[in-house]
């Protein structure tokens, strides 16, 4: 009988991995019901539930407080008209739930070259303190990833109506997701009429719990929040690629940054493009998927440290398909040590400069955008070591959503 070799790629390592998750989430509702909810950013989607039902202003004057589509109140009301304790158990169980199944299918569309299961290994790469605090508080950016994590595996498919209802969802909860809903509109043709309609959807649903003077008015004031929180001043704590400049007292104008921020817009629309065209529908999703995501830390000027959970189970399909799949030894290394400096990203940045914790987390993802940029020349990937021939295969690969 030989000796049992732990690969975390069997069938029984898939099923522990959902009773970790489990697990997780039961600990991390416990730990929230253990201290009153307190730190909890979720309390602003929950009063914004209340505010709506009372027919109240949704946005307060400054930069700060709900920064969402009036659709993220109304999602949220469920969650509000419930007890406290059940409500907003629920609303961390959801979340939660949401970011492990799209942990699992992104798992099965980088694995579907190989056949290997990458899921256990990313979920151990997804529990981290990174994560933990986003569940934690509450963040909306861990349902809005889930949701394009999902609809990316769906878009490998060609299952377009469901990759429309999870963008469109990913949007109501999270406006940042409009990067990847702009490059799903521009890359993918059976696209470019579905998308605008589910988004049409996203923004006409408020009219179904209000009444529409008091929808538009909300509308108002949610165009007036945008303008004030997306110029949020040089003397902020954001951890964008500006984060970068400010640590050594560089002051770009906010022209400059607009600038920027295009260019990067137009790079990135590029690079997704090139990787559809060369390497077909499925490889072009992941891409897609990954460059939305690191545009969106780099190049939002309300970026947090926080908001890095958005790249975790990005990072953690990487690290699981370099160890596992390509044995690309290195660039798993590599990435397993962003990782960590990530989740160490407080006590790191705070030993080299104590006054300024924004410049380290935008530091190792522009590293880690460079090396995604640099596969598509390459024309490989630790995931499939073939993305040469996969222009005229990929078409023909099986379904990873159901129909």
């Amino acid at each position: 009988m030989g000796k049992w070799k732990p690969t975390l790629t069997q069938p029984h390592d898939v099923r522990n991995a959902w009773f970790i998750w489990m697990a997780v989430a039961v600990a991390v509702v416990i730990f929230c019901l253990a201290t009153d909810f307190k730190r909890d950013v979720a309390v602003r989607y929950m009063d914004t539930a209340r505010a709506w039902l009372n027919s109240a202003e949704l946005y307060e004057p400054g930069i700060h407080g709900f920064l969402y589509l009036p659709a993220a109140g109304v999602l949220m009301i469920p969650f509000e008209i419930l007890p406290k304790s059940l409500g907003w158990s629920l609303f961390r169980l959801a979340e939660i739930a949401l970011f492990a199944f799209s942990i699992h299918r992104f798992g099965l569309l980088l694995g579907r070259s190989s056949g290997i299961r990458l899921f256990p290994l990313m979920t151990l790469l997804a529990i981290l303190p990174t994560s933990l605090n986003a569940f934690r508080n509450g963040q909306m950016t861990v349902p809005m990833i889930g949701c394009m994590l999902l609809a990316a595996a769906c878009m490998a498919d060609a299952r377009w109506w469901r990759s429309v209802f999870w963008i469109a969802l990913a949007v109501a909860l999270k406006p940042l997701a409009m990067v990847f809903l702009l490059l799903a509109v521009v890359i993918e043709p059976r696209l470019r009429w579905r998308l605008p309609l589910g988004l049409l959807v996203v923004l006409l649903m408020p009219f179904l719990f209000q009444s529409p003077g008091y929808v538009v008015d909300v509308y108002v004031e949610f165009v007036q929040k945008m303008q004030r929180a997306s110029a949020p001043g040089f003397n902020t704590n954001f951890s964008d690629v500006f984060g970068l400049t400010r640590v050594f007292s560089i002051d770009l104008s906010s022209t400059v940054m607009t600038v920027i921020r295009l260019i990067a817009a137009v790079g990135a629309l590029a690079a997704a493009w090139l990787a559809r065209s060369r390497f077909g529908r499925v490889e072009g999703a992941i891409f897609m998927v990954m460059l939305a995501a690191f545009y969106i830390l780099l190049f939002n000027p309300r970026t947090e440290n926080n908001t890095y959970v958005l790249i975790v189970p990005i990072i953690g399909g990487i690290i699981a398909s370099s160890f596992l799949v390509g044995r690309w030894l290195l660039s798993g290394i590599l990435f397993a040590i962003c990782l960590l400096v990530i989740n160490a990203n407080h006590e790191i940045s705070r030993w080299i400069t104590p006054d300024n914790s924004t410049w380290l987390n935008p530091l190792v993802a522009v590293f880690m955008v460079v090396w995604v940029l640099a596969l598509i020349p390459m024309r490989r990937s630790p995931w499939n070591d073939r993305l040469a021939d996969q222009s005229s295969t990929s078409s023909s690969s099986g379904p990873m959503c159901d129909s």
